[in-house]
């Protein structure tokens, strides 16, 4: 009787590991995760979408009245609207390129050997290794 409880016993645990395979552990711990992100960022943009349909003030209180795709049509047809859009582009594109360049550019003179190299170096990498709220 005692070996075959023993066997029972291995049996047993045989079967847990081919249930909780690594791969199985791995998403077992992902799930939740990305269960968690989806609903912080879905349920947003759901409401979102969802209120673009009404007319509703936080300032005027009283029920939403149902627009349909008015909202949306608006915004796209308004030109002051695309003129903001336009600026904004033009002014996220200068602002990359600049970067880039300026970046590229130190990058390529910090790469040469000097005096003083390493604590320039250390000045420059200080800020992105503590923590963004210390900073």
């Amino acid at each position: 009787m005692n070996k075959s409880k023993k066997e029972k016993m291995s049996a047993r645990k045989g079967f847990r590991r081919e249930i909780l395979t690594e791969k199985r552990f791995k998403i077992l711990f992902i799930v939740p995760t990305l269960a968690i992100l989806l609903f912080l960022i879905g349920y947003p943009f759901a409401t979102l979408i969802w209120s673009g349909f009404f007319r509703f003030s936080l300032l005027r209180p009283g029920a939403p009245k149902f627009m349909g795709f008015g909202n949306y049509q608006f915004i796209l047809t308004d030109s002051f609207t695309w003129e903001r859009f336009i600026f904004t582009a033009k002014f996220v594109s200068l602002a990359v390129a600049i970067q880039f360049f300026l970046g590229m550019g130190i990058a390529y003179l910090l790469q040469g050997k000097f005096k003083g190299r390493g604590l320039v170096l250390t000045l420059i990498m200080m800020p992105m290794m503590m923590c963004p709220i210390v900073v």
